[in-house]
């Protein structure tokens, strides 16, 4: 069963780094160029949403298995807590979404600048809750294959990401002498 699991979370992590392809897209997107690219931000909300309940399931999984013992109560309550932490979490990624895009339809560039925490603040630390609490007793066994898995979680959002970002150039100065 944990096998599915990790593989389950393999699986989310395709859907979150496209989803961190799509955040850097959005955090480059020209505001003052032609906004019919914006139709293509839809499918964000289907990946965004896929991601969300297969790391749902990947951490209920976990609380099953035990790895929130650490939080009071019995397994409905840290089963609570943990996926009310998840849904709080996924709402304000949504937002964030939300809010970026009427920031593109306004010609706003301001909230560009936060893409970067929605692709890669929000989605790597759950991801490494998730396998973390999926796989506490083997982590410690295999500490090498544990800090591959980190590193693939975050390089594939970084990676995600810097795909999808195209710095804007900047302009040409001109020194006085």
């Amino acid at each position: 069963m944990i096998i599915l699991a990790d593989l389950a979370l393999l699986f989310a992590l395709f859907f979150s780094a496209y989803m961190a392809l799509a955040w850097g897209e959005a955090g480059s997107f020209d505001v003052h160029g032609d906004k019919s690219a914006l139709s293509g931000f839809g499918a964000v909300i289907l990946f965004m949403g896929l991601r969300w309940i297969v790391l749902a399931l990947a951490l209920l999984l976990a609380v099953r298995r035990g790895g929130f013992a650490f939080l009071p109560g019995g397994r409905w309550a840290q089963a609570a807590v943990v996926i009310g932490a998840h849904v709080a979490l996924g709402y304000v990624s949504y937002r964030g979404f939300d809010w970026i895009t009427k920031a593109i339809q306004a010609s706003n560039p301001a909230p560009l600048g936060w893409a970067w925490a929605f692709a890669l603040l929000i989605p790597i630390p759950v991801f490494l809750v998730a396998f973390w609490a999926l796989n506490r007793t083997w982590i410690p066994r295999h500490p090498v294959w544990a800090t591959a898995v980190v590193v693939l979680v975050v390089w594939a959002h970084v990676a995600g990401w810097r795909s999808g970002y195209q710095p804007k150039p900047q302009p040409a100065t001109t020194e006085v002498v």
